[in-house]
């Protein structure tokens, strides 16, 4: 990973706040990059930035073109995509990453590098959605609108590069100002990046191996704390939450952890 530091502390770092915009969800099956955007932070300031439309090979999906308004006319003059990354590259050489959900961008940059025959990118990558549900644990969902909003941070048109790279710029500084994290250096942040992992629950895992109901307590998005009879079905992707048949409300629901204030067996609520 270059000659980075991983004691310095954030502020001395210079980072790249990258988002692109896609043709789809899957590098893998074909979908392209359309946008790249770049917001450079250095010393804890936004600091420049950088963008561009890329040429694709085939038109819009409409379903693409729904999220970002990015039409075929506005890309008959835009650069290949070997133009737009040879760019990126010269441009955040240096640079530790931030992504908002970094998995989804470096699968398409990573594989936009093997299709140009380019090195792989090998920056360190900070995950801003992983970082926020980390320290921002009570949050109703972990989008960047949400994440912002709860900041009082003012919202762009979100779903453009360039605009969420700076969303994210700003609600990665405000969150190190608010919580007053200076003094954590790359590495710390690296940590907060790392995947969730699945939780230790065993009265929930036999639960779902058995296909039985257990007893929770839960505090609703209002505060309001009641007991819930539920059927443990699984987890959500990001291993925040609980998916639960629920008794009370008569349907599948997601319960997330955090709020989940007590487990036990149905049996020892009859005891």
């Amino acid at each position: 990973m270059g000659d980075f530091s991983f004691k310095q502390h954030i502020g001395d770092v210079t980072i790249a706040v990258i988002d692109l915009e896609t043709t789809g969800l899957d590098p893998a099956a074909g979908d392209e990059i359309c946008e790249m955007a770049v917001v450079f932070v250095r010393n804890l300031t936004a600091s420049g930035e950088w963008s561009s439309l890329v040429r694709i090979s085939s038109p819009m999906p409409a379903e693409a073109l729904a999220i970002h308004g990015i039409d075929d006319a506005m890309l008959t003059d835009a650069p290949p995509l070997g133009e737009a990354i040879s760019q990126f590259r010269v441009l955040t050489d240096g640079c530790a990453y931030l992504i908002q959900n970094a998995p989804f961008d470096m699968a398409f940059l990573q594989m936009a590098m093997s299709s140009l025959r380019e090195p792989e990118l090998e920056a360190p990558v900070l995950d801003f959605l992983n970082i926020a549900r980390r320290l921002l644990p009570h949050l109703e969902n972990y989008k960047l609108a949400t994440i912002c909003e709860h900041l009082n941070l003012p919202l762009e048109n979100f779903h453009r590069a360039l605009s969420d790279a700076r969303q994210t710029a700003q609600a990665f500084l405000s969150l190190i100002d608010v919580l007053n994290l200076q003094d954590k250096t790359l590495a710390e942040f690296l940590e907060l990046s790392r995947p969730i992992e699945k939780p230790q629950l065993p009265l929930v895992e036999e639960a779902i191996r058995r296909k039985e109901r257990i007893l929770i307590e839960y505090e609703d998005g209002k505060g309001e704390v009641t007991r819930r009879l539920v059927r443990p079905l699984g987890y959500t992707r990001d291993n925040l939450s609980l998916i639960a048949y629920c008794e009370l409300r008569e349907q599948k629901r997601t319960f997330k952890l955090n709020r989940i204030k007590s487990y036990s067996t149905h049996e020892e609520e009859g005891e």
